[in-house]
């Protein structure tokens, strides 16, 4: 592992030490100080308190007022480090008084970004928005790409964790093109703001973009031989590889990271590491080491009063408490999760906190608090993941990309019309020929030009279309959910304790698998097949085991490496079970699945012997009343228009007794893809 940024670092100060016993390079003695004074905050913050409290002194006696300024901004970002917030404030606020004094416009928007970092690192997202607003109008006018993209890339990512996704896009889009325009695509900078977009990626569970972005960044920062940037991106793909199951080669990335981060002594990013290994030990149920490391972790978060992450702390340390069974120590966890994510105003963690207290609820056997913490879950979840924030960001992704295919044609058609001009001053047969040659390229530009608007608008009409299929299959998770609720409440309304108990541990469990499939294009069959038992038992305990059933699948099918849209079948099943089968009386009923294959396609056989469609009721449901089934077909419409393999369509057949649906599905393997 590289250690380049902190042997040049310690290489700095070496130096700047040197320069105090033996000036060379006509700094002055508070210049000097200054600079160690910085260098020191992120490896020996009390030290550098020390050369801060000296550079004052110098300052003072020397009557410089800039450099007395900025030895209170440095004193103030070693408090910063150390975590002493008040001080941190107190000290940057006599900076920016002194700053004011002078009338010194660059030292404030300075000082007003690093502010803006220090509120960011606390948390406090609307405010560091705030002081980078400031910040980013100076540097705006004094056209500094390099502070316009850093002011840029805090923006995006305070936008981020106050979960306006839209916004946050564009902030980094703009960072973006400022360090492309001037050549510094290749810097820190620049895999920051790479960085930042696979986390953003990483919450809307577009994993092979984060996975992407943050291999392009891990990539910058290897050639640039930057530890500090290396330890950040080894975070961020062992949390990738936390996502896909792949826990002993995350807590490699954790450890590796976790190495470089205490050499660094920064305590946000030493918590940030002992989280993750916390986790990663949590996910090989191994609980023992989860909690010690999250509870090192929680320790530094409260010192430097980082809200976002104890809230995300205490929500793994109460899943822990709950999985070993003390449930109340797990509740006391999540309501301070809660506080914490409230405090914050952070979305996904409230919601998060909401469904471990309705998960410890339900093990308590507090049924109607159950049932409240997990309507809220679903309305914070609601409005985190809103489809129009998913439509913006799948525009502003296109137009990002258009915007810098456009301005290299431009860049070229610029080129072209300098050359052009330059050889109208020699000859007069070149001018001419110059000027066909020139009319020539411009109408190859104008094509060039509108092929890739063609091709834009095409892959922005697909965008939006898959928005649309996204729409609907995150729609069908709340109709599952709350029929299931429903079912819930009928058995705590008839007092059956027992039952409540069982139906309410199986519920929680597909609970977890609806919510982790609502952002998913598609699972394995295997999954849905499960899913598909996991359903049906509860509501073959909801009507007293009154039907029974069967699934059967194809052999030649790989139940693996077949994919199916997530959640396609159950709301016909759904249809067959409540609206077939429960109307009719006694025992006896029963239900067929059979999914086989039939060359390229895949069909899905649901059968039952119902009352039938001949119902006024039953038929209503199907063809007007079931969003479910409604709302599957619109899929099936939506797919056949992004994927064009094969037609995909739903068939009703009614029989003397019961119905019978037929999905016909292409088949897409896995390893297709």
């Amino acid at each position: 592992m590289p250690f380049g940024t902190l042997h040049a670092q310690q290489y700095i100060i070496d130096s700047l030490e040197n320069e105090l016993v033996h000036p060379t390079n006509g700094l002055t003695m508070g210049e000097i100080m200054n600079e160690l004074s910085w260098y020191y905050a992120t490896i020996n913050p009390e030290k550098g308190l020390g050369i801060a409290d000296n550079a004052i002194e110098v300052s003072m006696k020397s009557k410089d007022s800039l450099q007395l300024g900025i030895a209170y901004e440095r004193k103030g970002y070693n408090y910063e480090n150390l975590g002493e917030d008040s001080l941190t404030v107190e000290m940057y606020d006599t900076a920016g008084s002194i700053y004011i004094g002078i009338g010194h416009r660059k030292r404030l928007a300075t000082l007003a970004f690093n502010k803006g970092n220090f509120y960011f690192n606390r948390a406090r997202y609307k405010r560091s928005l705030k002081e980078a607003g400031v910040s980013l109008k100076e540097y705006e006018q004094l056209k500094d790409t390099v502070k316009i993209a850093r002011i840029q890339n805090l923006m995006g990512l305070n936008h981020m964790y106050l979960g306006d996704y839209p916004a946050s896009m564009e902030a980094f889009r703009k960072g973006m093109i400022v360090l492309e325009q001037s050549n510094r695509d290749a810097t820190r900078f620049y895999s920051a703001i790479l960085g930042n977009l696979s986390i953003l990626f990483t919450k809307l569970s577009e994993m092979e973009k984060a996975l992407d972005y943050q291999y392009k960044s891990l990539a910058i920062d290897r050639k640039n031989n930057d530890s500090i940037r290396i330890g950040n991106s080894l975070l961020h793909i062992g949390q990738l590889y936390g996502r896909s199951d792949q826990h002993n080669q995350a807590m490699d990335k954790f450890r590796s990271a976790l190495e470089i981060k205490e050499k660094s002594g920064n305590k946000y990013e030493v918590a940030s590491a002992l989280a993750n290994i916390g986790i990663t030990y949590a996910e090989l149920r191994q609980y023992t080491q989860a909690l010690e490391f999250l509870d090192r972790a929680r320790v530094l978060y409260v010192e430097i009063d980082h809200l976002t992450n104890l809230s995300t702390v205490n929500l793994n340390i109460g899943d822990i408490h709950l999985t070993e069974g003390r449930i109340q120590l797990a509740k006391s966890h999540f309501e301070k999760a809660m506080s914490f994510a409230k405090k914050a105003g952070d979305k996904r963690a409230s919601m998060l906190a909401a469904e471990g207290l309705a998960a410890s609820a339900f093990k308590a056997s507090e049924f109607e608090e159950a049932y409240t913490w997990q309507l809220e879950t679903m309305h914070l979840r609601d409005s985190l993941l809103s489809d129009d924030k998913r439509n913006e960001i799948a525009r502003l992704e296109a137009k990002y990309k258009y915007d810098k295919e456009k301005a290299v044609l431009k860049a070229n058609f610029e080129k072209n019309k300098a050359i052009e001009q330059a050889n109208l001053k020699r000859q007069i047969w070149i001018r001419n020929l110059s000027i066909c040659g020139g009319l020539g390229g411009m109408l190859l530009l104008a094509s060039g030009f509108v092929l890739i608007r063609r091709k834009r608008e095409a892959e922005l009409n697909a965008k939006i279309a898959t928005s649309r299929l996204e729409t609907l299959r995150a729609q069908l998770n709340p109709h599952f959910i709350f029929n299931s609720l429903n079912s819930i409440n009928d058995f705590v309304q008839r007092n059956e304790t027992e039952s409540a108990s069982s139906y309410l541990t199986r519920f929680s469990k597909m609970m977890r698998k609806t919510l982790d499939n609502s952002t998913r294009e598609e699972v394995s069959l295997g999954e849905e097949v499960e899913f598909l038992k996991g359903y049906i038992e509860l509501e073959r305990q909801r009507l007293d085991d009154r039907f029974d059933y069967t699934i059967h699948v194809d052999n030649e099918l790989d139940l693996e490496d077949t994919l199916i849209p997530p959640t396609l079948l159950q709301p016909f099943v759904e249809n067959s079970i409540w609206h077939g089968l429960s109307p009719r009386k006694g025992k006896g009923g029963f239900l067929s699945i059979r999914i086989h294959k039939n060359r390229t396609h895949l069909n899905c056989v649901i059968e039952d012997n119902g009352v039938g469609m001949h119902q006024k009721r039953r038929t209503e449901n199907i063809r007007n009343g079931s969003f479910g089934a409604a709302s599957v077909t619109d899929r099936l419409n939506l797919l056949n228009q992004l994927r064009r393999k094969g037609e995909s369509k739903i068939t009703y057949v009614e029989k003397g007794e019961g119905v019978q649906v037929e999905i016909r599905l292409p088949i897409i393997h896995d390893s297709d893809l």
